[in-house]
């Protein structure tokens, strides 16, 4: 057999050796599902305040390879794409404003998937969009280009450097309650405008 791009042979026992590690990691991958499906069944403590961050946000950069944007952001010192200086948009109807989310890539387990709130929250804003980077989200916030941006079980990586970037730029950060600070199980970004008018639907 051969490659229908090169020509070149198949190594049958390549690709025997590669098709069984893809069992493996689904069957791994299945596995930490159930743990964590028991873990949450069996703590009763809301995931944002399990996992709230305490520790100060002191600087952020967030790059997008594709678009060449360059985010970044010192606290008490502002936000700058590009080397100019970005604020959240002056939206302050829900109505009318453009919104981001995403959805937890391991959420077979999760009884609250996103799903149900997302349709609230489309039902009463504009647009909404689906990015696929959460970092890039909270910048997109930062910049003016959505009103406001909110996710789930995401974790600290996903999320430090542009929630920083959007509270420099003027935005706010709760989980969805309206709690203020950072918690990467629900993330919740707004211009601050519209964050009473969207929490009700959280």
């Amino acid at each position: 057999m051969k490659d229908k791009n090169t020509g070149a042979p198949i190594n049958q026992e390549e690709i025997s050796h590669y098709l069984k590690d893809i069992r493996k990691i689904k069957v791994m991958t299945a596995e930490r599902e159930k743990e964590l499906a028991k873990k949450m069944k069996s703590d009763d403590t809301p995931s944002s305040e399990r996992r709230r961050i305490e520790q100060e946000l002191i600087v952020g950069a967030v790059y997008a390879p594709a678009l060449n944007d360059y985010y970044c952001a010192e606290k008490g010192k502002g936000a700058w794409k590009n080397g100019l200086p970005i604020h959240v948009s002056s939206e302050a109807n829900l109505a009318e404003s453009m919104v981001a989310t995403g959805f937890a890539c391991l959420r077979s387990f999760l009884i609250d998937n996103n799903l149900e709130r997302f349709g609230r929250i489309a039902h009463n804003t504009t647009g909404q969009r689906r990015f696929g980077s959460a970092a890039m989200d909270l910048c997109l916030v930062a910049d003016g280009q959505v009103d406001a941006f909110w996710e789930q079980e995401l974790n600290l990586y996903d999320v430090a450097a542009g929630a920083l970037i959007a509270q420099e730029a003027g935005g706010t950060i709760t989980d969805f309650k309206g709690n203020e600070g950072l918690f990467p199980k629900q993330v919740l970004a707004t211009n601050g405008l519209i964050l009473n008018q969207i929490l009700p639907l959280m």
